[in-house]
């Protein structure tokens, strides 16, 4: 199995600032990309929505007080992800008649 590009800067740079590393139920990351838009404005794309995760576990179990500062780097968008995304949109057929007046 391969590791991500930069695996080992990663782990370099959580053990030289005496950090920690969690991981955090996949099932949960779109909740927490909806929560970090929610209170940023600012899409968050799934590896950012499993830091806010990340952040909230940390926050619970004590290793990061409400007083420190922490940042959470939003590698992308929401919308690279639109599997992520609930969407309402209709699809329309594209060899029916487009309906002009259905669409509103």
């Amino acid at each position: 199995m391969r590791g991500a590009v930069g695996d080992f800067m990663i782990l370099d740079a959580v053990r030289e600032s005496k950090g920690t590393a969690i991981a955090v139920e996949e099932d949960r990351i779109r909740d927490w990309m909806f929560e970090g838009t929610r209170m940023t404005g600012i899409s968050l794309c799934p590896e950012a929505g499993a830091c806010v995760g990340a952040l909230e576990s940390l926050s619970a179990h004590g290793w990061i007080s409400p007083t420190d500062r922490v940042v959470i780097f939003n590698t992308g968008a929401m919308q690279k992800y639109p599997e992520a995304m609930a969407s309402d949109v209709p699809v329309l057929d594209c060899h029916a008649a487009i309906d002009y007046e259905a669409l509103g």
